[in-house]
């Protein structure tokens, strides 16, 4: 998981507004299981885990 956010932040986050900010913090604070598990599209994101940022890096591929 930190290959990829790494390379997500390094890709987006430098582009980021305050409320995108929030938001990516947000998805840093899933644990790496439960994240990776969205990633794989293994599970959904629950309604307050959702945000245009964790729906970004979900799309993302390296």
């Amino acid at each position: 998981m930190d290959l990829l956010m790494g390379n997500f932040a390094d890709q987006y986050v430098h582009d980021y507004g305050i409320e995108q900010l929030r938001e990516y913090e947000a998805v840093l604070e899933i644990n790496d299981p439960e994240l990776y598990d969205m990633y794989m599209a293994k599970t959904m994101p629950n309604e307050s885990q959702k945000s245009a940022v964790l729906t970004q890096f979900l799309t993302f591929s390296l």
